[in-house]
């Protein structure tokens, strides 16, 4: 447990303090957990002060003895509002740390909106839980066969069924994983509702309450296999009566999605974009070319 008195930093010497410190740490999760927490503290304090310098104006608060009181409040607010939570940055913080690779090519604009759409609080899944899905290619070449299985059970092309684990997952890097770091397999981010008896993963994510982004706990399902995740993602649809709209669709990639968005699969407003923008990006299309797919163009 955190203590419950965090010393004030300034801003200068406590951004040089943490680079050096997220250099040498080791990857643990509470070393992280700090680390992440105490960049949240800085980013919410310097916010604070722009917004402070800003609005700042002649009057009975203007002095400097006001300004230096208000320069505490804020820091302490900050530090606050991190311990407790915050924002939510130090959650993604500990995740980049976790996952900072020496070498691992940047991420496109379509993989960032992915990665965007993941659940908060993941790691990669290493080799010993699961294949490695390091690019779009190896993820499009490990998951084509159960994705054409799949979609051969719906109807429908199976590239959507790709778009849509790439976008749920980060093209697979940012899989699901248990309380024991072991990979969930589970490409569509399928919650636990009342009918599953599967094992569960408990994981914060983001959702979506009448247009506004909020952080919520969620149990997921998980899974041995990913050829078990597409099984019961057909199953799922299947056997849902508010998907059947969008089962009847399944000749049309755009229908099929954005059928599927309006009947609730996910909470994200722009859910049925961001799976068509990965759809028909260049990225799927170079990664099932890499992996030697031949398909007729969207």
């Amino acid at each position: 447990m955190a203590p419950s008195t965090t010393p004030l930093y300034t801003i200068a010497d406590s951004f040089d303090e943490l680079r050096q410190t997220a250099r040498q740490a080791p990857k643990d999760p509470e070393t992280l957990r700090q680390i992440g927490a105490q960049f949240e503290s800085l980013f919410v304090q310097l916010v604070l002060k722009n917004m402070r310098e800003a609005s700042q104006g002649e009057g009975l608060l203007s002095s400097q003895q006001v300004q230096f009181y208000q320069g505490l409040f804020d820091q302490q607010i900050s530090l606050e509002l991190a311990r407790k939570g915050g924002l939510g940055l130090a959650d993604m913080i500990v995740s980049q740390l976790g996952n900072k690779i020496p070498g691992k090519e940047s991420l496109s604009s379509v993989q960032k909106t992915a990665i965007a759409r993941t659940p908060i609080e993941r790691v990669t899944v290493t080799e010993k839980t699961a294949p490695v899905l390091a690019t779009p290619a190896e993820f499009a070449q490990t998951l084509w066969p159960y994705a054409q299985e799949a979609a051969h059970a719906l109807q429908v092309d199976p590239r959507v069924l790709l778009a849509q684990a790439a976008l749920e997952t980060g093209w697979g890097r940012q899989i699901l994983r248990t309380e024991a770091q072991e990979s969930s397999y589970n490409l569509f981010n399928i919650k636990a509702d009342g009918q599953w008896q599967g094992p569960v993963t408990q994981i914060g994510t983001i959702e979506y309450r009448e247009g506004i982004a909020v952080r919520e706990q969620a149990r997921f399902r998980v899974y041995t296999s990913f050829r078990e995740s597409f099984e019961d993602y057909v199953t799922f649809l299947q056997q849902q009566p508010r998907y059947h709209h969008a089962l009847s669709h399944t000749r049309s990639p755009e229908s099929f999605i954005r059928a599927l968005a309006e009947a609730g699969y996910a909470t994200d407003p722009a859910y049925a974009d961001k799976v068509l923008g990965v759809l028909r990006s260049e990225t799927l299309g170079q990664a099932l070319r890499e992996a030697r797919m031949t398909l007729k163009e969207i």
